[in-house]
C-alpha cells in the first residue's frame, strides 16, 4: 500500500518537474544593454511665395483721356479746329497708363515658374458703348506691354518676362491709340489736317474721311468732325475700366 502512494507521488513529482522544465524556454534575463549611435534629420525650409502689389507709377491716375492735346500746334490759317476742356474734365489727352508692380518674393522664387496674366473688363453699364467705339474706329483696343489681350480681354506672360533678374519692381504699360476714324491720331491734329469746308467721303471699312474723289454733295469735313466727336463723348463719357493682375504656379 505504501509502495503503491510512492510510486503516484515519484510520477507526480516526475510530471511537475517536466512541466517546469518546459517553462523555463520562456524566461526573460534582464539588464543587458548596448548602444547605438542615432542622428535627427530636419528638412530646410522652401519658401517659393510670393506677394504683388499694384498701383499707378509715378503721377499716373488711371485715367485715359480721349480727348484734345495740351499744346495746339497747328498753323492759324489751317487750325479750324480748337480744343478747350469742358467741365469735368481735369486731363489733356492722355491714352497711356503705366502701372507699377512691386514683389514680395520668397528666398527661392524662380520667376520662370510663374505667370502672370491681366484682364482688361470694361464695366458691364459701359460695355455696349465702349464696343460701339471699337467698331465705330473711333479708339483700338488696348495692349499690355504693346501686346493685345486675347478675345477674353486676357495675356499672360511668365513672370520672368515682366520682371528682370534680381528685381522685385516691374512696371507695365497699359495703352489705347486713336483709332483709323482719326487717322491713328488725335483728331485735333488730324481734322486740322484738312482743309475746313472740304467735302469729305468717308471709308466704309477704315471709317476715315478723305477728300480723294469727294464730290460737292458729299459731307464737309466739319459735319463729320462734329458728328464723329459726338458720337465719341456719347460712346466714352464716364466710362470706367477695371485691370486686374494674377500672379499663379504654371500648372504642370
Amino acid at each position: 500500500m505504501k509502495k503503491r502512494t510512492l510510486g503516484l507521488i515519484i510520477a507526480g513529482v516526475a510530471a511537475a518537474s517536466m512541466i517546469g522544465t518546459g517553462f523555463a524556454a520562456w524566461v526573460i534575463t534582464g539588464n543587458a544593454t548596448d548602444n547605438f549611435d542615432g542622428t535627427i534629420q530636419v528638412d530646410t525650409v522652401t519658401d517659393k511665395s510670393i506677394t504683388l502689389e499694384a498701383d499707378w507709377a509715378d503721377t499716373e491716375d488711371g485715367k485715359v483721356s480721349f480727348v484734345g492735346p495740351e499744346t495746339e500746334d497747328q498753323t492759324a490759317a489751317n487750325e479750324w479746329l480748337s480744343y478747350e476742356k469742358s467741365d469735368g474734365i481735369t486731363e489733356f489727352a492722355d491714352l497711356t497708363e503705366t502701372l507699377t508692380l512691386t514683389f514680395g518674393l520668397g528666398s527661392e522664387v524662380d520667376a520662370s515658374e510663374f505667370d502672370i496674366t491681366f484682364k482688361f473688363e470694361v464695366a458691364s453699364a459701359n460695355q455696349t458703348k465702349y464696343d460701339a467705339s471699337i467698331a465705330a474706329k473711333h479708339i483700338n483696343a488696348p495692349t499690355i506691354n504693346g501686346v493685345a489681350f486675347d478675345a477674353n480681354g486676357e495675356k499672360t506672360f511668365t513672370l520672368s518676362e515682366i520682371l528682370a533678374a534680381d528685381a522685385t519692381t516691374a512696371d507695365v504699360v497699359f495703352a489705347f491709340t486713336w483709332g483709323t476714324a482719326f487717322g491713328g491720331v488725335n483728331p485735333y491734329t488730324f481734322y486740322n489736317g484738312i482743309a475746313y469746308n472740304s467735302n469729305v467721303i468717308v471709308d466704309t471699312t477704315t471709317k476715315t474721311p478723305s477728300t480723294t474723289n469727294a464730290a460737292a454733295t458729299d459731307p464737309t469735313i466739319q459735319t463729320v468732325a462734329k458728328n464723329e466727336l459726338t458720337a465719341l463723348n456719347q460712346n466714352l463719357a464716364n466710362a470706367e475700366f477695371k485691370l486686374t493682375v494674377t500672379v499663379a504656379k504654371k500648372s504642370a
